[in-house]
């Protein structure tokens, strides 16, 4: 009986140990191909954990841009993940499997950086240079590890729950993805050392819960991106542009900072004219351009007016502006005829102006005020202006006018004939009365 104890104990423990005791590279946790690191240094009492804010614009940047981040604290709390006996397991890439066990209080704890943070909120997070269409700004929070904590070898798994309030989200002008997670799990594991005391010797970060598999795709570094967000979808998950009407961003697993163009067009119909437009933004929490005269002009994140005078098939084209962004456009009628104007503008589906009067002259104006330029609720960005052209038709001088100028003379002649006809009339009577 002893023997068979002592045999089972040995096949037990040569299972434990070539999937517990692996080497603290984890390679044991991975595809053949796959150089994946522990996330933790066993010289080290802290496990340093990312978190990513993916930034996409609709202008394909050919050189370094500086865009500002978006002002936006996380934080961040560690709690052991509760299992139920045998349910989870782990199997590395040579088929071993151990089971994952609730998590030891206090085996892990947030340290004494408990906050991802970015934008006005930070000293060193405020602004990045992209190239293309894409950028990646990460800050980093701490975990740190408390080996006394535990006395037995094994696997124990904890979850990291991120915190942020959704109205920051929105006025901060970040989209989620539907399928965004704010949980992270992380896998703890420990062995016994010589003197027979546990040490912490890896760890592997989740974004997922349940069993683990050498195969699995989704170990991270923390709240990181994983998925293509440059082939974004919609919530039926057809492929979708985020950045055109109403659309609810899918994959990513990290959230996102959209900065959008805007343009302002002018058609004239029927004459020749120029007109002095003023672009008013507000509330643009990010450093934006437009094209002034031909050249690319920076503008400081906050409100600004943009001026530039415009003729038939002119533009004002503004990039990188952020979802936080307001615009109020006007134009002042400067054409040299002196004719009044009817001026339409609209925005694809949107009519902003309505064939409303602009007065000749100076003193001539038209425009619309402060138009939200998009808005976020959740995984919904909803683009609000993209394209608005301003239609000027020259205003004819009415016929009726001119009618009215003759009436006068009009009335006069009706009362000569009137008058004319009377005194036939009594002619005529005065003629028969003579006739014997």
């Amino acid at each position: 009986m002893k023997k068979m104890l002592r045999k089972s104990t040995a096949i037990l423990s040569s299972a434990l140990i070539a999937s517990v005791l692996a080497v603290p590279s984890l390679t044991a946790f991975a595809d053949e191909n796959d150089t994946w690191p522990s996330l933790y240094d066993k010289n080290s009492t802290t496990l340093t954990l990312k978190k990513d804010i993916v930034i996409t614009t609709e202008e394909d940047h050919t050189s370094e841009t500086a865009v500002d981040v978006p002002d936006i604290i996380y934080t961040y709390t560690v709690d052991p993940v509760e299992l139920e006996k045998d349910t989870v397991s782990v199997t590395d890439r040579d088929g071993y499997k151990v089971n994952v066990s609730s998590g030891v209080k206090d085996g892990l704890k947030i340290g004494d950086d408990t906050t991802a943070a970015f934008g006005n909120s930070t000293t060193d997070k405020k602004t990045i240079k992209i190239t293309g269409d894409r950028g990646i700004v990460t800050d980093t929070f701490e975990i740190t590890l408390d080996s006394e904590k535990f006395n037995t070898a094994g696997i124990y798994r904890y979850k990291i729950t991120e915190t942020a309030d959704p109205t920051d989200v929105a006025s901060a002008g970040i989209v989620r993805p539907k399928d965004y997670t704010a949980v992270r799990y992380v896998d703890v594991y420990v062995r016994l050392n010589e003197e027979g005391k546990a040490e912490i010797y890896g760890t592997v970060v989740f974004a997922e819960d349940g069993d683990v598999k050498a195969e699995t795709t989704q170990k991270t570094e923390g709240f990181t991106d994983e998925s293509d967000v440059t082939d974004p979808k919609d919530e039926k998950g057809d492929d979708c542009d985020p950045y055109e009407g109403e659309t609810a961003v899918k994959n990513g697993l990290a959230d996102t900072y959209p900065l959008m163009n805007y343009t302002v067009k002018k058609v004239v119909d029927g004459n020749t004219g120029t007109f002095d437009f003023k672009v008013t933004v507000s509330d643009a929490n990010n450093v934006f351009t437009f094209d002034g005269d031909g050249k690319s002009k920076t503008v400081s994140k906050g409100s600004a007016d943009i001026t530039k005078n415009l003729g038939n098939g002119g533009t004002i084209v503004l990039k990188d502006l952020p979802a936080t962004a307001s615009i109020a456009v006007s134009e002042t009628n400067k054409a040299a005829n002196n004719s009044a104007y009817m001026v339409t503008a609209e925005d694809g589906e949107n009519v902003l102006i309505d064939n409303d009067l602009m007065e000749a002259g100076d003193t001539g104006t038209q425009g619309f005020e402060a138009t939200a330029f998009a808005t976020i609720s959740g995984d919904k960005l909803t683009k609000h202006l993209n394209e608005t052209v301003f239609t000027n038709t020259v205003k004819e001088i009415s016929v009726t006018g001119v009618l009215f100028t003759v009436a006068p003379f009009a009335a006069l002649a009706g009362v000569g004939t009137l008058f004319a006809g009377l005194f036939i009339k009594n002619r005529k009577r005065d003629d028969s009365n003579e006739i014997i």
